[in-house]
């Protein structure tokens, strides 16, 4: 029971412990507002004994625009200072240049890395009040515990590539504020110089029109995009020296050359150690290589360790039949590439998916259409895989662009250009460059003769190709300046065999539609050059797969491809051409690429990359199964015929025939069909002049089988091994040299209607209407020596003879007979009382001046055996030609001139030869 007193009582204990609690309150108060009070102390005497270093590295920063991120920066009107940690001294970073706008065709495209292969890895160095940009010495490897590691870090030396000022140091922080400006402007990369030979001269940066455009930092990269400003008065310089003596100028598409604006954009990011494990290569199977010297090696035969390029690829779940990968290989299509090319650009990318199921890998390769309305959206950006269309006056060509971790081969980013020029080139027109004429071919080929023919090869595959000397110079020049850039010439070849093959399409009256032809085109050519950036050579030796009548079987076709790989050189499918429907290009990727992804991206269980050789060796020993025959670049165009581009078939001769039927086919087309009332005679007359080189162009070809070698890489104890080193059979010498007769040196005279021949001028629009005169014969006899140069030269004479010995009695090919069926089928005229026509003479004078020549050669410029056939052959010669001078009946007069001229110039060379011998 509660009492009166009880409730007084509790009544004042509430009061008591009321007053308690606010007694605490106010304590509370006082005390924070003294320590409040201590706080603002203690920050006025901080201030007082502030560290002016960090005073100064404040006040340097004040109002400055800031850039956060992984490389955090700072603008100061045209100026860019780096804030650096001072923990990322010594820390690898990797850095990425491209050019994000173009100026000229020949290297200087946008998309175009401004310094190719890997990419540039360097770290800071700090020295006194210097940064320097220290790029290691990656081309020589080794471990800090490698008993030579002392010698070797003596021998091989770092390069210092900058010097950078250090304009404030904040102590406390740790960090360094460095004007970094030069660097962005591109001296580290020799962007001035690159711009300079880009313009045939000189070229200086305008700083005052200079300067940073955008700044984008992502979760691990800093990317920068800079607009600059060069000027050129022209002249001068290394490459300008060189065209001058070509007498040609350099091709830009600047409106004035002394002015030349550009966009380049660097990527910076650190580079992170991860499980990522570099895989060792093997010459069997076609991939790209990193390489370097290794210590680790240092007691094997081969010292180097090649590590092939592939990009980083693995399951999410290593178990699983079909997995989809933990990072999958983002293609993003440009904004720069036409709608109505899309499909066939996709469709070529995705054809290898094909390979990485057979791995287990569920869309490995994915394609995205860039952004379009995205304004932070940079094709040059470095976190990219991207397709880019590029455009050009008239150059056509395609590129694949791939940049790569320098310590393990790992690409990082790749990128392909196109030209826009291909449908014009594909469905539209033919590009044709007519090269030498036939005096300077002359002096050209016989000299090259006695120096094993390299001069004649170059000027003839220039001819043929229509090569620019103006890219090739400057190419040359790139390389010898610094930049890197793979040589791939698909594209260009592509197109015009599609050109001509479209041609023929339409002289045969088929129905395949522009768009479906153009599709299959884009899908061969964006396969190849993803391939290339997947990691993989090229393969000349997989367009030897099916024959003709597999060409015309589509399902085939379709199932295990055109080539066996789409990295070689393929030309359009001729005997599907010729029959008006079928499969003319590549429609996926052949045997030799998914055996080569294989090698290259299979899920190989091992504890290092040493412990994956087993494996890896078990892949590549199927070396001799059906289509996996891999020869490359230093393989092809030589004396091996297996390795050759733009052939087709198991039997390349017999292709070359359907070659030459498609070429006939194309020429009655121009001639009776081609051109309309009211438009120029042009177009026919390039088509025309196209189907007259083809012929020798394909014999080209066929000289590899002349004295040839088929070398292949397999090991031993391969897969269904075959011989590494087997001459060529004497019967398909025979068949060459019978097609290389029949087709290119038994030509008589052009099959051409008079109408034609007085109506054969160049395009009107164009600059060379005064001196063209359709020199047609001049351009048969070029072409006819440059053959004739080909099989009669020191390498072809010396291979003849080199297999003629390794071989049976039986399966000779032997260098008299090769001279005889020469002797027959040039000098054939000669004791038949026939009128020798203008092209015949040529070729006669050509290979009479040639036997002079060898006959006379000095010792170990030619085979003896060679020498005495030449001597002999002359002799000979001199009887019949006097005979049939004498017997003239019924000759012209320009025929009895001509052998009587011919025959007085061996008169003189064997009175020479006697008076030597006194």
């Amino acid at each position: 029971m509660i009492t009166a007193r009880h409730l007084a009582i509790g009544i004042a204990a509430f009061s008591l412990f009321a007053g308690s609690a606010f007694a605490t309150a106010q304590d509370a108060d006082a005390k924070k507002e003294q320590e409040q009070t201590k706080e603002e102390e203690q920050e006025e005497k901080q201030e007082e004994k502030k560290n002016p270093d960090v005073e100064k590295y404040e006040k340097a920063i004040k109002d400055l625009e800031k850039h956060e991120g992984v490389f955090t920066l700072y603008l100061r009107k045209k100026d860019l200072l780096l804030e650096l940690p001072e923990e990322n001294l010594e820390k690898l970073f990797l850095a990425q240049a491209t050019l994000h706008t173009g100026f000229t065709p020949f290297g200087g495209q946008s998309g175009d890395p401004v310094s190719s292969g890997p990419i540039d890895i360097y770290r800071w160095v700090k020295k006194d009040d210097r940064l320097l940009l220290v790029r290691p010495n990656t081309r020589f490897q080794w471990q800090a515990d490698d008993p030579l590691a002392i010698a070797s870090k003596r021998t091989f030396p770092e390069a210092i590539l900058g010097s950078y000022k250090i304009e404030q140091k904040h102590p406390e922080k740790k960090l360094l504020l460095v004007n970094v400006t030069s660097f962005f402007h591109g001296t580290v990369f020799n962007l001035q110089r690159l711009v300079g030979a880009g313009v045939g001269g000189s070229a200086s940066l305008d700083r005052n029109l200079s300067g940073v455009d955008t700044i984008k930092n992502y979760d691990k990269q800093t990317v920068v995009r800079m607009a600059m400003h060069f000027k050129s008065q022209g002249g001068g310089g290394e490459m300008a020296a060189l065209f001058a003596m070509l007498g040609l100028s350099m091709p830009n598409h600047l409106e004035d050359s002394r002015s030349i604006p550009l966009k380049v954009t660097y990527s910076l990011w650190y580079r992170e150690e991860s499980d990522y494990r570099p895989r060792l290569a093997d010459p069997r199977v076609g991939f790209f290589t990193q390489d370097s010297f290794s210590l680790a090696r240092f007691d094997q035969r081969d010292r180097k360790q090649r590590y092939i390029v592939r990009f980083d690829l693995r399951k999410k779940n290593r178990s699983a039949k079909l997995s989809e990968p933990v990072e999958p290989i983002v293609w993003y299509i440009d904004t720069s590439v036409p709608q109505q090319y899309r499909p066939g650009v996709r469709a070529g990318i995705l054809f290898w998916n094909d390979a990485f199921e057979r791995l287990g890998y569920k869309n490995a390769v994915v394609v995205k259409d860039a952004p379009a309305d995205d304004p932070n959206w940079d094709h040059a950006d470095g976190r990219h895989n991207v397709i880019r269309w590029i455009v050009s006056e008239s150059s056509a060509y395609a590129v694949a662009l791939f940049r790569l971790d320098p310590l393990t081969g790992q690409v990082l980013n790749a990128a392909v250009n196109l030209d826009a020029n291909f449908p014009v080139l594909v469905l539209q027109d033919f590009k044709l460059t007519l090269g030498h004429d036939a005096r300077e071919a002359a002096a050209l080929s016989r000299s090259a003769i006695l120096r094993q023919a390299p001069g004649s090869i170059d000027a003839y595959e220039a001819l043929m190709t229509g090569v620019d000397p103006r890219a090739a110079a400057l190419r040359k020049t790139m390389n010898d300046l610094g930049w890197q850039r793979m040589a791939c010439n698909y594209a260009e070849g592509l197109s015009k065999s599609a050109a001509l093959g479209w041609a023929a399409l339409k002289a045969s009256g088929s129905k395949v539609a522009e768009e479906d032809y153009m599709h299959a085109f884009l899908a061969d050519l964006i396969a190849h050059e993803v391939g290339h950036c997947l990691g993989l050579r090229h393969n000349f030796a997989a367009s030897t797969q099916l024959s003709i009548d597999d060409m015309l079987d589509d399902e085939k076709v379709r199932t295990v491809g055109l080539s066996a790989s789409v990295m070689d050189y393929t030309p359009v499918n001729t005997p599907a051409i010729l029959r008006g429907e079928g499969v003319f290009f590549n429609a996926g990727i052949g045997v030799y690429d998914k055996w080569a992804i294989e090698y290259g991206y299979s899920d190989i269980t091992a504890g290092s990359t040493e412990g994956e050789l087993w494996g890896l060796n078990s892949i590549a020993k199927r070396s001799g199964e059906p289509g996996h025959i891999y020869l490359t670049d230093g393989d092809a165009d030589g004396i091996n015929p297996l390795a050759v581009r733009y052939d087709l078939g198991t039997d390349p001769l017999a292709w070359l025939e359907t070659s030459n039927a498609s070429n006939d086919l194309v020429r009655k087309y121009a001639i009776n069909r081609l051109t309309k009332t009211g438009e120029s005679y042009a177009y026919r007359n390039r088509l025309i002049l196209s189907t007259i080189l083809r012929p020798f162009r394909n014999g080209r070809t066929a000289s590899r089988f002349v004295g040839g070698l088929e070398m292949r890489r397999q090991f031993k104890g391969d897969v269904n091994e075959q011989p590494t080193l087997k001459p060529v059979s004497a019967q398909s010498q025979r068949r060459a040299m019978k097609f290389i007769i029949d087709n290119c040196l038994m030509f008589d005279s052009l099959d051409l209607p008079r109408s034609v021949l007085l109506s054969f001028n160049e395009d009107p629009n164009g600059n060379r209407g005064a001196s063209w005169i359709a020199p047609l014969r001049s351009i048969v006899a070029t072409n006819q020596m440059m053959i004739l140069a080909t099989i009669m030269s020191a390498r072809k004479t010396d291979y003849i003879i080199e297999n003629a010995f390794k071989l049976a009695p039986q399966d000779r090919y032997t260098i008299t007979e090769h001279y005889n069926a020469l002797f027959a089928a040039v000098y054939k005229e000669i004791g038949l009382n026939k009128n020798i026509t203008g092209v015949r003479r040529d070729l006669q004078r050509f290979m009479t001046e040639s036997l002079i020549d060898q006959a006379s050669a000095p010792d170990g410029f030619i085979s003896d055996d060679v020498r005495v056939i030449a001597a002999q052959g002359l002799k000979r010669l001199k009887i019949r030609m006097t005979k049939q001078v004498e017997d003239a009946d019924g000759m012209d007069e320009m025929t009895v001139m001509h052998l009587t001229d011919m025959a007085d110039r061996i008169d003189r060379y064997m009175k020479r030869q006697i008076s030597g011998r006194r």
